[in-house]
């Protein structure tokens, strides 16, 4: 029987983001532990991973060449002799699942999203590969955890820990008007925000629109716009991986519809401008906590979609607007409820940001007593 976790490997298939993934590992240094990642080379976060004291291991994840990506997989494990295996993403816990199957040591799939869950041949998939010796999960949200436990998965093998994101302090940034005046808007448009990059939507899995909502955003803009004319929507985020055409799409929408869309493309500042925002909207169709956190973080209101984790943090009426998914009306009537009743607003988002705070607190080593529960039982 063991009771502390030596060594641990991760499994992750980007090393250009996943930025949730990499600050995990460095509690886990800071607590003590030896921690290995396999990853693909070349990303951008690489030397932020030496700098941690994370030992790197190279491996491409491509289930179009299954059997090399498991030798490799299997070779890395045979190197670090790992005491636990955490794997973050779909396609790394379906390669970690065949190609380990000889291997008694636990394995964990901790969701950054529930997006699988939504679909019900690649949640059956997921589950039927996995083995009730070895196999854990950890949902990153309520919402999650609860999708294995209905689909009748042991409540003691799914286990609930959040990405903790970046620490909680004072907000750092201050309203300067940098933001407005680069747009070249005047000081009585008030700006709703919205931060994601564009994801196409999957037409495979049935999706018709972008799973970040954007689509929405903009009917919710048009709408509010014609009762209030200075509401505008600034757009924060490019297309993802390439997917131009989409942009361009979204783009087409927006110029159909409404002149109160503005969008900025891609920024490195994005930090600094949730103070410019009235409020910031996460319209999400499927979502973990989303950037409902990181808007609480920087004392930013936040009207999210009721879907994932984003009601883990966003309780309708009491810190934010909750509304339906897909539903532009009813984001719209949220948005104009937010602007008629700002100071209900500042208070609803100061409630936000010390519940993000409490559910930092109360998650802080979550993850290190999972694993010591886990070990007890091997």
């Amino acid at each position: 029987m063991r009771y502390l976790v030596m060594k641990v490997l991760q499994l992750v298939k980007t090393s250009s983001g996943a930025p949730w993934a990499l600050q995990q590992m460095q509690e886990l240094i800071v607590a003590g532990y030896e921690v290995h990642v396999a990853l693909p080379s070349g990303g951008t976060h690489i030397q932020e991973y030496k700098d941690a004291g994370i030992a790197l291991h190279y491996i491409n994840y491509n289930l179009k060449h299954p059997f090399s990506t498991i030798k490799r997989l299997r070779a890395i494990v045979d190197e670090v002799k790992p005491d636990i295996i955490h794997s973050h993403f779909y396609i790394t816990t379906l390669i970690m699942r065949l190609g380990l199957r000889r291997y008694s040591i636990p394995r964990f799939f901790q969701l950054p999203g529930p997006s699988h869950l939504y679909y019900p041949f690649l949640k059956w998939l997921e589950i039927t590969i996995a083995q009730k010796k070895n196999d854990y999960w950890i949902g990153a949200c309520k919402f999650s955890r609860q999708a294995y436990i209905d689909y009748g998965i042991d409540e003691n093998r799914v286990f609930l820990s959040y990405y903790q994101g970046e620490p909680v302090k004072e907000p750092e940034y201050k309203d300067e008007g940098k933001l407005r005046n680069e747009l070249g808007l005047p000081d009585s448009a008030i700006m709703i925000g919205m931060i994601s990059y564009m994801y196409p939507p999957k037409r495979y899995l049935g999706q018709k629109r972008g799973i970040k909502g954007h689509e929405d955003f903009i009917e919710a803009i048009a709408i509010a716009a014609k009762k209030n004319p200075n509401i505008y929507g600034i757009c924060i985020g490019g297309a993802w991986n390439g997917a131009v055409k989409y942009e361009k799409s979204i783009h087409d929408l927006s110029h159909r519809l409404t002149s109160n869309i503005i969008f900025t493309g891609s920024r490195t500042d994005v930090p600094k401008l949730y103070p410019e925002f009235f409020c910031a909207v996460q319209p999400s169709h499927q979502e973990n906590l989303g950037g409902a956190g990181q808007a609480f973080r920087n004392g930013c209101p936040i009207i999210a979609t009721d879907t994932g984790g984003l009601p883990d943090l966003v309780i309708d009426g009491v810190t934010g607007y909750l509304v339906p998914v897909k539903n532009p009306e009813r984001l719209a009537e949220a948005i104009l409820a937010s602007v008629n009743n700002p100071q209900k607003t500042h208070d609803m988002m100061l409630e936000g940001r010390k519940r993000y705070i409490e559910l930092k607190k109360n998650n802080k080593g979550s993850l290190v007593r999972i694993y010591q529960q886990v070990l007890q039982h091997v």
